[in-house]
């Protein structure tokens, strides 16, 4: 696994990161870029906190645009550069995945486990506290949270989910730049100029120029001024077992027309070993490289400190 340096984050420093590891491990074949996002909430997308966003190939888009670099003309902005769309692996393996959830297969143990979450620091999630604020209201104050202090009569009505509090997963296109928006009427601008992207993140562009990519988002804000860090652990404990979704289905390089290597232990040929990384708050769960040949690069910028366990 890869991760974003301290305190760094935006397309370069991802692209550097990826470069990296890429010169370091040639043998890796696919990636996964996975962490938080700033959501952009349409009567046709309900999208809400903690849930995913994947990356989804539309037309002549890869699944991300990079909306702050182009051309500035008399008649409107142009965009240039190509970025390149995920392997036909990892859009297999979204198509599986998304095939076993319209099946009613759930494979979402993961969230069941929110009933011992105290135990590694989650705390329980308050759920109507997902508050979606009009364009018109700005946040009241900087550095204070919106609970007592934004007024509830300017928030947008949503119905509850019929799927209770399980995420959803929205496949879309994704709108990555060097800025952080926090400012809902540009959200909305730029989403609806780029053909109704449905998240912002900052580091996808930069990994995509050089690498086949697949990028996972779990929601941890609407990109409006009422942003804060509040979901973040969540939301990337959400990509995360996502990412692991992903990986659970995708077939280890071995199985495909080759000879199995008996001198693997055992329940590495059955299928994926799994380490567990903890951030204090933050449980992530990714593949050992050497069978699958796959990366994630972690890219949740949070200061917590780690240390890896077996799982």
């Amino acid at each position: 696994m890869a991760s974003l340096p301290k305190g760094r984050y935006g397309l370069t420093s991802a692209a550097v990161v990826s470069t990296q590891t890429q010169a370091s491990f040639p043998s890796i074949k696919q990636f996964l870029l996975v962490g938080i996002g700033g959501g952009v909430p349409r009567s046709k997308n309900d999208i809400r906190l903690e849930d995913v966003v994947v990356s989804s190939v539309e037309g002549r888009y890869p699944g991300v645009i990079q909306y702050d670099f182009g051309k500035i003309h008399p008649y409107g902005n142009e965009r240039i550069g190509y970025l390149k769309p995920p392997s036909d692996i990892l859009l297999s393996a979204v198509a599986k995945v998304e095939a076993a959830h319209k099946a009613g297969y759930k494979l979402y143990a993961f969230w069941r486990e929110r009933a011992g979450a105290k135990v590694n620091g989650f705390g329980d999630i308050i759920y109507e506290e997902d508050v979606l604020y009009t364009a018109e209201y700005i946040h009241v104050q900087k550095n204070v949270p919106c609970k007592g202090f934004c007024d509830k009569s300017n928030t947008l009505p949503r119905q509850p989910r019929t799927s209770g509090d399980e995420p959803v997963v929205h496949h879309g296109i994704i709108a990555s730049g060097n800025q952080v928006v926090r400012n809902d009427k540009e959200r909305d601008r730029i989403s609806k100029g780029l053909k109704g992207v449905i998240c912002f993140e900052m580091e996808a562009a930069g990994v995509m120029a050089s690498i086949e990519c697949l990028v996972i988002r779990a929601i941890c804000d609407y990109a409006d001024s009422h942003k804060n860090k509040g979901w973040q652990a969540y939301a990337a404990r959400t990509a995360a077992a996502y990412a692991k979704e992903i990986l659970s289905v995708l077939t280890p390089p071995a199985t495909v027309g080759q000879p199995v290597n008996n001198s693997l232990p055992t329940h590495n040929r059955k299928g994926v070993g799994w380490t567990a990384i903890k951030r204090n708050t933050l449980a992530i769960l990714v593949a050992r490289m050497k069978l699958m040949k796959v990366v994630l690069i972690v890219t949740v910028n949070m200061n917590y400190n780690f240390k890896l366990v077996q799982a």
